[in-house]
């Protein structure tokens, strides 16, 4: 199931059209943060929400895939942590931009590996026991540059840490 919803995914996003509209954000991202929340409890994880955003704050973007992207990026780093850290979600501005990261204190992404995450059904050989078919990481980085936005994966010791970057509305 997971697998049919990543391709039409990539499908909705290779037509290149978004729905975007003005969402005002920080209480889209209250609502994530509490669904998301609610399925790592199951799990016995949880997310920390460190919000340094305004009330007010307006971001132009498809909120549908958005949520589809942080929810990508948490997925991945719910099958590849192995610890009952919680993930932390940073949200804040800077001049012109919107940012958000996402941290786990997982496995991490290995260096040589780090080139080529964002490519279709890429998985690095030393996770064949996670699911997944490689496909996430790539809709998020699809849905960034049709958003004109900037994916990275940000250097950290342990685990992961990929920051969005959104330009403001």
């Amino acid at each position: 199931l997971r697998l049919v919803s990543c391709w039409l995914d990539l499908t909705r996003l290779g037509t290149g059209k978004l729905q975007k509209q003005t969402l005002l954000l920080t209480p889209w991202l209250k609502e994530w943060v509490e669904k998301q929340t609610e399925v790592l409890t199951k799990k016995g994880q949880s997310l920390l929400w460190d919000n340094r955003l305004p009330e007010d704050v307006m971001l132009l973007v498809d909120s549908l895939q958005l949520w589809d992207a942080l929810e990508h990026l948490l997925s991945n780093a719910s099958l590849h942590s192995q610890s009952s850290l919680p993930f932390t979600l940073r949200t804040g501005q800077n001049k012109g931009s919107v940012w958000m990261e996402l941290e786990d204190r997982g496995v991490g992404i290995p260096e040589e590996a780090r080139h080529k995450i964002f490519e279709r059904f890429y998985r690095h050989p030393s996770t064949p026991h996670t699911e997944g078919a490689g496909l996430g990481l790539s809709i998020v980085s699809t849905t960034m540059t049709l958003h004109e936005g900037e994916i990275s994966l940000r250097p950290r010791v342990q685990g992961a840490c990929f920051r969005l970057v959104f330009p403001s509305a």
